[in-house]
């Protein structure tokens, strides 16, 4: 499942970054990352897929993905729904749908193209001040139910 899910992110276009963890661990992991010179020292977006589910017998899990964007401390709720959650962070969301739709990895039921795919998924918007990731962003958080195919 997790492989499936970052062949899906690393698709993107621009690519996130992908972290697979408990919070914690991504802390620490983009804090390093951001020394990484292939990314020119970019942390955000992220993709950051919380470790925590288990997949059924019919390879079917219940994922917790957090699309994460920089956002600023001075922006208004107004601000932050139109610069980052509109502009940013659901075109990201929408992306990985496409990317995982059109990877071939997993089922979408009753899809016949593209611009049909469904997954079931419930959204939660969340604002993190610097206590999270040691940086304020704003993140989506999406609870996902994914099958993938069986080979």
């Amino acid at each position: 499942m997790i492989d499936a899910i970052k062949y899906s992110v690393e698709q993107m276009n621009p690519e996130p970054r992908f972290i697979v963890g408990s919070w914690l661990e991504a802390t620490k992991l983009n804090s390093i990352l951001s020394y990484d010179k292939t990314m020119d020292g970019k942390k955000y977006p992220l993709v950051f897929l919380d470790s925590n589910f288990e997949t059924d017998k019919s390879e079917t899990a219940t994922v917790d993905l957090y699309f994460v964007a920089r956002s600023k401390e001075s922006y208004t709720t107004q601000q932050r729904e139109s610069l980052v959650y509109a502009d940013i962070l659901t075109p990201l969301f929408r992306d990985f749908l496409y990317q995982a739709f059109k990877s071939a990895k997993f089922i979408f039921e009753n899809v016949e193209n593209a611009r049909d795919y469904y997954a079931e998924y419930t959204t939660d918007k969340m604002y993190y001040a610097p206590n999270v990731l040691n940086d304020i962003v704003d993140v989506l958080h999406v609870n996902l139910q994914l099958k993938l195919k069986l080979k």
